[in-house]
């Protein structure tokens, strides 16, 4: 049985077999009954992946010397090549088997897992990218340098932008901004661009004051500032954040 994060990400399924050994099709797996994407987007999620694993197969085998059968890295590696191949030439639903095949085949490495993250929300499945993001953050932490980890923050960010949780993604543009200003200013100047990455933070920050969560208020206001030192707003906002805030409330 596939681990939770598994059941909404259907796209993470290249082979799922029953006790026989048949594969099994995508009504009768758990978690195909949630019908993702609308009538039809599971099974078709099941078609395009075994498509993807017998096209390579072939192919990855004989790079390899071996018969792919036997080695998975050789079959992962040349559909991840595949799936930013259509991903570049903006063809992300021919490219989410190719995609899946990858992370299955390499036991879920990050690099794979933010390959499919960036297909997905190319197909506006935010919730089955960010599941995926999540994985990366949390299995990969100590393993990626400091640059990739507030790259995927801000990725992060922005998906639950697109999910309408501005806390959270202000939290995780926060982190991002602690960890390393330069590198996420330069993100977030990017996408969603300095003008919207500054309001989202200023409305953040009146949102936690009004509720008289000052920490959390100054917080969103010293980041959106990194994000534009001079945005004017977020200065008045630091500043009666001070006023306001009580004698025994901890700023900094």
């Amino acid at each position: 049985m596939p681990e939770p994060w598994a059941r909404c990400l259907l796209s993470s399924v290249v082979a799922v077999r029953d006790s026989s050994g048949e594969p099994l099709s995508a009504r009768q797996t758990p978690w195909a009954e949630e019908g993702a994407g609308g009538p039809g987007w599971a099974e078709a999620v099941f078609a395009t992946v075994p498509r993807a694993r017998a096209a390579l197969g072939g192919r990855a085998g004989r790079e390899d010397g071996r018969d792919s059968s036997s080695s998975e890295g050789p079959v992962g590696e040349t559909a991840a090549q595949e799936a930013g191949t259509l991903l570049s030439s903006g063809q992300p639903w021919q490219a989410l088997g190719y995609c899946s095949l990858a992370v299955l085949a390499s036991g879920g490495r990050a690099g794979h897992l933010r390959l499919r993250a960036t297909c997905l929300a190319e197909l506006q499945e935010f919730g089955r990218a960010l599941g995926d993001l999540d994985r990366v953050l949390q299995e990969d932490a100590g393993d990626c340098d400091l640059r990739t980890r507030v790259e995927d923050l801000c990725s992060r960010g922005r998906l639950l932008l697109s999910l309408g949780d501005e806390a959270g993604a202000t939290g995780a543009l926060a982190q991002a901004l602690r960890l390393a200003p330069t590198t996420a200013q330069s993100s977030l100047w990017e996408q969603p661009g300095r003008a919207r990455a500054a309001r989202i933070f200023l409305c953040q920050g009146q949102r936690c004051l009004q509720e008289q969560r000052y920490t959390e208020a100054w917080t969103a206001a010293e980041s959106g500032l990194l994000v534009d030192p001079e945005h004017g707003g977020l200065k008045r906002l630091k500043a009666r954040i001070r006023r306001e805030a009580t004698s025994g409330c901890r700023l900094h």
